[in-house]
């Protein structure tokens, strides 16, 4: 008897368990969806979303996500390869690293947050990675950026959405004067700069 009860206290309490379980994975996709999926339809297209005028909001901005699909399918269309973009690392959970997760192609930060969990051991070269990317785009000394391109063997320069928000003015119009940067992409503010290797030395 004395064993039936723990076995059926176990039980509930295992049941208990399973069922809280259960909470995240039917409640958190909703709100996900909502806050930017909810006016598309069903689709296998993962940048649909960007269609549809999405906004994000950070450092009291707000981005319409779709500015960057422009200079997403550049990146798509017209690089061979896996060259070594950079591009803004922003905050936890926002709408940082969207090139290198929509084009595949690697950049000297991607979330760092997912780094660092993983690979402890490198937490301090992780958030120099960081520091060094924010300063790049913050900036405007032609010898420093191009030290930055160099260290991190970088191919591709973004200036896009997050660029603007988190990066300096000054700094990022420099980027169109830099000697070794060349425009291979344009959208308004927006642009690409190919880095020439050559030159760069």
């Amino acid at each position: 008897m004395r064993r039936r009860a723990i076995a059926a206290a176990g039980a509930a309490v295992l049941a208990t368990v399973l069922l809280a379980s259960l909470a995240y994975p039917l409640a958190a996709p909703s709100a996900r969806n909502n806050a930017r999926f909810v006016a598309t339809s069903p689709t296998l297209d993962g940048l649909a979303f960007l269609d549809i005028g999405a906004v994000y909001s950070s450092v009291d901005q707000t981005t319409t996500l779709g500015d960057d699909l422009p200079l997403i399918e550049f990146l798509r269309n017209a690089i061979e390869g896996t060259p070594t973009i950079v591009e803004a690392v922003g905050p936890l959970y926002s709408w940082s690293s969207r090139m290198s997760i929509h084009t595949g192609l690697p950049a000297v930060l991607g979330w760092d947050w997912h780094q660092i969990q993983q690979r402890t051991d490198f937490r301090a070269d992780i958030e120099k990675r960081r520091s060094e990317v924010a300063d790049f785009y913050r900036n405007s000394n032609t010898e420093e950026q191009s030290r930055f391109l160099r260290t991190y063997d970088v191919s591709y320069v973004v200036v896009g959405t997050q660029e603007w928000v988190y990066g300096d003015p000054d700094a990022l119009e420099s980027l169109r004067f830099h000697p070794a940067l060349f425009e291979v992409f344009r959208d308004g503010k927006y642009a690409i700069y190919e880095v020439d290797k050559p030159i760069l030395g």
